[in-house]
C-alpha cells in the first residue's frame, strides 16, 4: 500500500502500512528537486504502521517529499533451536550409526 501523506498544523504526516520489518525509513526533502535534506531521524519499520512527522514551513511555493528506504536494519533474530552457521564451506553427515544416509559431505 502506497504511503499517506497529510498536511496540518504545521507538520507534514507520512504514514505507511504496513511498514516492513527490519527496514530503515527516512523522509528526505528538496526545493529544488536537485539537493536532498534530511530533516529528521531514520526510523526502523516493526511491521505495524509507521508515522513519520516533520514541521512544514508556510509560505514555501514548493517543497517535494520522499521517502528513503533501505534494507534491514539487522539480522533477524535466530528461531528458538536453531544456530547460525558461519559463511564458507563446513562439514555435514555422521558415520558413527552405520547409516549410509547420513554419509559425511562438505556443505
Amino acid at each position: 500500500m502506497a504511503p499517506a501523506v497529510r498536511v496540518a498544523a504545521g507538520n507534514v504526516t507520512l504514514t505507511v502500512r504496513p511498514s516492513v520489518a527490519g527496514c530503515r525509513y527516512q523522509l528526505v526533502y528538496s526545493d529544488t528537486g536537485d539537493i536532498w535534506q534530511n530533516p529528521g531521524v531514520v526510523r526502523v519499520g516493526d511491521g505495524n504502521s509507521l508515522v513519520i512527522t516533520t514541521p512544514h514551513e508556510p509560505g514555501m511555493p514548493r517543497r517535494l517529499y520522499r521517502l528513503v528506504l533501505d534494507g534491514p536494519a539487522a539480522a533477524p533474530p535466530t528461531p528458538a533451536g536453531f544456530e547460525q552457521i558461519p559463511a564458507g564451506r563446513f562439514p555435514m553427515g555422521d558415520s558413527a550409526d552405520g547409516d549410509s544416509y547420513a554419509l559425511p559431505f562438505t556443505a
